[in-house]
């Protein structure tokens, strides 16, 4: 049984839980609700078995292709660890369990198991429909970013303006991310193995072996979400009127955010995305979003989003120094 809970967690990809695990907690703190430790650690509990249910469901889902990948040679359905009845069963029983703390935990209404409910939902059509079946992709994409403001909303408790900008910013940060840089990171085994991604079905090409083609159209669409999630961010700002300092940081990462989106959609290359950190756009967004949290946390969080802000704008320089380097190394 342990064995198979080990298992079933690398299959879930349980290294990103914390970033699911985040979002009701943020979204909570976005209402300027008081969180005791047993209010965090209940809503991050409903964020991981969020979680594990929307990658658990994945991995079933995506079994055929994730089979054929090299990389993927010691999946639990390839080593027989696990059988799709196993996954099943234990990625449903996420719902029992995050509505069984979400009632008795924080004494949640129907309105927010409604909210958490519909979440999932949304994530069953997402897993459901995002490379597979006639349906246009955007709406599948649209759907993961729906789960998340959803879940977000569940954890605030509540449909006030702060909370509902808030989630909406976080879901269309999600919408980028993983439209375009996670949909292009996997775009070449996508296109072997005949699935049909959103990046795909809007253009997008592998040409070749190495050889990508981004089309005008898929610019388009990132820059409008870029612009979006900023508008986002300052509302915020001036909305929870805060400092300049806060301000100028959130900012900023957002720029740089923007520059990363713009540098990944100019590649050529499949080796290229694949070398460029194409999730760090994301990373910079989310980051920009914790900034704006930070006052609403404990001392000890804003040091630790301090920390990760300024890792994250000076990674640019960092790297910059080591081609520098490599540079004169090489000559």
């Amino acid at each position: 049984m342990i064995r198979k809970l080990i298992a079933f967690l690398v299959l879930a990809r349980v290294g990103m839980a914390p970033l699911t695990a985040s979002v009701p907690i943020l979204g909570s703190l976005s209402a300027g609700n008081s969180l005791n430790t047993l209010n965090v650690l209940a809503l991050g509990a409903i964020g991981v078995c969020a979680h594990l249910f929307g990658f658990g469901l994945n991995a079933l889902i995506d079994a055929p292709l994730d089979q054929t990948l090299p990389y993927y040679q010691n999946h639990p359905f390839n080593t027989g660890r696990l059988s799709g009845g196993d996954v099943g069963v234990f990625s449903v029983a996420q719902i029992g369990i995050a509505v069984t703390i979400y009632r008795q935990g924080l004494d949640a209404d129907v309105m927010d198991v409604a909210l958490l409910l519909l979440s999932m939902a949304a994530s069953v059509y997402y897993n459901l429909w995002s490379k597979w079946g006639p349906l246009p992709r955007i709406l599948s994409e649209l759907s993961l970013a729906a789960s998340i403001v959803l879940l977000s909303l569940s954890g605030a408790q509540t449909l006030s303006y702060d909370a509902l900008v808030f989630a909406v910013t976080l879901g269309l940060i999600l919408l980028l991310v993983n439209s375009l840089p996670s949909g292009l990171k996997d775009l070449k085994t996508d296109a072997e193995f005949g699935a049909r991604s959103f990046v795909l079905a809007s253009g997008a090409t592998v040409q070749g072996e190495d050889a990508v083609e981004i089309p005008l159209n898929l610019h388009i669409y990132g820059g409008i979400l870029q612009i979006a999630i900023i508008a986002g961010l300052v509302a915020m700002i001036f909305q929870w009127e805060l400092g300049l300092m806060v301000a100028s940081v959130t900012l900023l990462l957002a720029f740089f955010g923007a520059l990363h989106l713009r540098m990944l959609l100019a590649v050529r290359s499949f080796d290229a995305i694949r070398q460029s950190k194409p999730l760090l756009n994301g990373y910079y967004n989310y980051a920009a979003l914790l900034v704006i949290l930070a006052p609403r946390m404990t001392i000890w969080l804003q040091i630790l989003i301090g920390v990760v802000a300024l890792l994250l704008l000076t990674l640019p320089l960092r790297l910059g120094w080591g081609l520098w380097r490599g540079r004169y190394v090489l000559d």
